[in-house]
């Protein structure tokens, strides 16, 4: 946990979600991310783009268009949905990042960039090579 809290000043530990047309009243779409929660449900949630109360947020990156309907979008968040349970949270491994990893993938939009979980998989790494070695 120190070396996260480390990495996280120097290199930045970051939040991410994935924001999708369908505009609201106001022309903003719809932004999905994973969370932590205790209870028996899933950790998948959405909102207005960057209303997230739990978090700060340093910019919005344009990875381009998906190309599929929204009732596709919605069989795959509902998919997601009952994979991606609150309780499974990591904060290394099973994270907000790799959702939109998946999500991203799934919906056939860019890839986000690998800066955006530069902390986590540093940290991974880390413990690998401490677990190596003993």
């Amino acid at each position: 946990a120190d070396l996260l809290r480390v990495l996280a000043v120097q290199q930045g530990a970051f939040h991410t979600a994935l924001e999708i047309g369908w505009p609201h009243a106001d022309g903003s779409g719809w932004e999905f991310s994973y969370g932590y929660n205790d209870e028996d449900m899933t950790g998948v949630f959405s909102g207005l783009p960057k209303a997230c109360d739990m978090h700060s947020y340093r910019e919005s990156l344009s990875l381009g268009h998906t190309q599929i309907s929204p009732a596709q979008v919605d069989k795959i968040l509902a998919r997601m949905e009952e994979s991606w349970h609150g309780w499974d949270y990591h904060m290394l491994t099973r994270n907000c990042v790799n959702f939109t990893e998946q999500l991203c993938r799934e919906v056939g939009m860019g890839e986000i960039p690998r800066w955006c979980g530069r902390a986590a998989r540093a940290v991974r790494d880390s413990l690998a090579r401490q677990s190596a070695c003993e």
